[in-house]
């Protein structure tokens, strides 16, 4: 039995391809001046200033919020896996998660160098 070439699973494959080179990762970088994040290989940079930052908090996000950029019902969710997330509310009272693996650690560095 021959199969055939079906062009519609190539390109659903294709776009999975994609997605999981862009998304495999996300990274957060933090200085004195700036939060930084991005996807993997530079992929949908953001910057925020952190005197643009009113509240830090640690969440956990809902299961079907999912992975990738979204649109929650409070503001934008930025994540790669798992559940665990910062949510920072700006002053201007728009809020972002973004997903981190030690939401701990990146809340500590951030308070710690508001407070400075």
């Amino acid at each position: 039995m021959k199969t055939k070439f079906n062009p519609i699973a190539a390109i659903v494959l294709f776009v999975l391809a994609i997605c999981l080179y862009l998304f495999h990762s996300l990274t957060i970088e933090i200085d004195d001046n700036n939060l930084r994040f991005y996807f993997a290989h530079g992929f949908w940079k953001k910057n925020i200033s952190l005197e643009e930052i009113d509240r830090i908090e640690i969440v956990k996000n809902h299961w079907y919020y999912g992975w990738g950029i979204k649109l929650m019902p409070h503001g934008w969710l930025y994540n790669v896996s798992g559940l665990k997330a910062i949510e920072i509310q700006k002053k201007n009272g728009r809020m972002i998660r973004i997903g981190s693996d030690e939401p701990e650690k990146v809340k500590e560095i951030l308070d710690k160098i508001k407070s400075s």
